[in-house]
């Protein structure tokens, strides 16, 4: 399974960025993105720290 990113719900602060120990995610112009989801070892921390509930993963 791969990340995702909700636009909806996403407000791009970068907690994902900050806490993944993979860096799947990256910050490209102010929003943030799955950079690398081939690294992510879906260890969910990224959604724990997500305020907003804008991560989620799916095939």
């Amino acid at each position: 399974m791969r990340p995702y990113i909700s636009r909806v719900s996403c407000i791009d602060c970068g907690e994902c960025i900050l806490t993944c120990p993979y860096e799947v995610f990256a910050d490209e112009d102010g929003v943030t993105v799955v950079r690398t989801p081939e690294d992510c070892i879906e260890c969910g921390a990224c959604m724990e720290e997500c305020e907003q509930n804008a991560i989620y993963f799916d095939d």
